[in-house]
């Protein structure tokens, strides 16, 4: 194991280590919560399942000439006997009724040109106006959801319209969220004077949480030795843990060795990046390891760029790396020579600018508050011109790929 990775290194060490949950559950479409579908599903009827009017009108043959028609029946949705219709006929219609067979147009009711009792007078309508074929969006056999989509309001409808009450969606991850250091307290606590709020675990939660993944918050570990080892074996339960701080060189920082005392085998231990650098993984028996930076900036940039992939994978997703978003560099900035870089910015009129010019510290996150969206520049670049297209992640419209084309070479 190198002492220091690169940043591709890290996505691919996670990537080639997490493998894609197995287990699954029936559940109803009225309990999803950002569930990811575990199976294929195929449309079982066609949609539309008959040829119906689109409007609330008069249903017509569009090659009937005549000046004026005779409404001879009114064809309510729910009504689905075969009607037909002569020369000189229409019928009143509403909106989702089967068309009666002879007729191939439906003018609104508020396009008619005159109504008088049971005789109206239309325009001339042309084949298929208002009208609604059988199949023109799916086929009976048509693929309608595939495996490892996310079933968001869009694709529960989808699976609503086509008569699927259930589905199989797979099981959920179990995380836990652990802080370290004694100087840490929480936000409903008094704070002395030197005392440093905890507001790592609730980023992460919160982050996410927006992702569609539930996490518990565990607590503050001990900065003991023994005491971390036997806090560490209560977790074992979980599927991933993610601790915050305590992955420094510290004479205090007793993470690595206690979750290595608990059967852990470090997979990678700091990425030559900026920030979050020392950032820890490993498996744990069958648990995953993150052991995110104490900085907030670095443990909410690591979430992000390492941890949501992770999750992605292993919670069935067929897509798991954010999907880049191609715009123009506003001002020249430089970023640290012969290692990664992760620099916050904001995005306006297609124009990236660095948030104060790349100069803040990974103690801050205000500038995160700030931007709309970052960048990651490969460890060969130290400087970015006026003008260049780079590559960015958007923290507004996430949309996810398969690759990590985001990253500036």
């Amino acid at each position: 194991m190198k002492k220091l990775i690169s940043y591709e290194e890290a996505i691919d060490f996670i990537m080639s280590s997490i493998t894609k949950k197995q287990s699954s559950s029936i559940k109803s479409i009225y309990d999803l919560d950002r569930d990811v579908l575990a199976m294929d599903i195929k449309a079982f009827r066609d949609a539309p399942a008959f040829d119906n009017s689109a409007m609330d009108g008069y249903a017509v043959h569009s090659d009937d000439d005549s000046e004026s028609f005779k409404i001879v029946k009114s064809i309510f949705a729910g009504d689905y006997g075969d009607y037909q219709i002569s020369k000189g006929e229409c019928v009143k219609i509403m909106t989702g009724a089967k068309m009666p067979d002879s007729a191939n147009a439906v003018c609104p009711f508020e396009d008619a040109l005159s109504v008088d009792g049971d005789i109206v007078k239309l325009p001339k309508l042309k084949n298929g106006d208002n009208y609604r074929k059988q199949a023109e969006e799916l086929k009976k056999g048509d693929n309608l959801l595939e495996k490892g989509c996310l079933l968001d309001g869009v694709n529960v409808s989808l699976l609503a319209s086509n008569g699927k009450p259930f589905v199989d969606v797979y099981d959920k991850a179990k995380i836990a969220i652990v802080s370290s250091g004694e100087e840490i307290i929480e936000p409903w606590e008094e704070s002395g004077e030197f005392a440093t709020y905890n507001s790592n675990s609730v980023a992460i939660k919160s982050i996410l949480k927006d992702f569609g993944f539930n996490a518990d918050y565990k607590g503050v570990m001990p900065d003991n030795l023994e005491k971390m080892i036997e806090f560490i074996s209560s977790l074992k339960s979980y599927d991933f843990i993610i601790s915050t701080g305590g992955v420094s060189m510290g004479e205090a920082d007793f993470m690595k060795e206690a979750y290595e005392e608990n059967n852990m085998k470090t997979i990678f231990h700091k990425i030559n990046l900026k920030p979050a650098k020392p950032v820890l993984f490993g498996k744990m028996d069958e648990t995953f390891v993150f052991a995110l930076p104490g900085n907030p900036m670095s443990c909410i940039l690591a979430t992000f760029n390492f941890i949501l992939p992770a999750l992605r994978k292993n919670g069935g997703y067929n897509d798991y790396f954010t999907k880049p978003v191609m715009v123009k560099n506003k001002a020249d900035f430089r970023v640290a020579r012969h290692k990664a870089n992760i620099v916050l910015g904001r995005v306006e009129d297609n124009e990236f600018e660095a948030i104060r010019n790349n100069k803040y510290n990974s103690g801050m996150i205000s500038p995160i508050r700030d931007a709309n969206a970052m960048a990651v520049f490969h460890s060969e670049i130290d400087n970015v011109s006026k003008g260049e297209i780079i590559s960015i992640i958007s923290f507004k419209s996430f949309e996810f790929s398969n690759n990590i084309r985001y990253l500036n070479k």
